[in-house]
């Protein structure tokens, strides 16, 4: 008799024929990339939210900026004025006293003394 070999019990199970085992890595392949382009548009979507917030932070910040600069010009201005008005007061004091000094003492540029008014002369008696 001729010997035969059996293979064994693991191998004789009934294996997909290819055709199958192909529709099965499509199928796989199909729900991955599904799941793929899912997540693609969720972090698309969160990227325009991203990017939406961005730019109206960046209108913010522009509007911040120039409100800034007018303040700082606004500032410079004022500091200006405020020199001009310190510098004005300082004149206005000194010609002030000045004035205050004179009044206190002889007229500037007057250096004459007042004459003094002669006094009526009264006949002697004579005795």
């Amino acid at each position: 008799m001729a010997a035969q070999v059996q293979s064994p019990v693991e191998e004789r199970q009934v294996r997909p024929d290819a055709y199958s085992a192909a529709q099965q890595r499509v199928e796989s392949a199909r729900k991955s990339s599904e799941t793929a382009e899912a997540d693609l548009r969720r972090r698309d979507g969160d990227f325009q939210e991203a990017d939406n917030a961005m730019q109206a932070a960046q209108k913010q910040l522009d509007a911040a900026r120039a409100r800034r600069d007018k303040a700082r010009q606004a500032l410079a201005q004022a500091a200006q004025r405020s020199a001009e008005a310190r510098r004005g007061l300082e004149r206005e004091e000194q010609a002030f006293e000045q004035l205050r000094k004179a009044a206190a003492g002889p007229i500037p540029g007057n250096k004459k003394p007042e004459a003094k008014r002669p006094e009526a002369k009264r006949p002697a008696a004579h005795t």
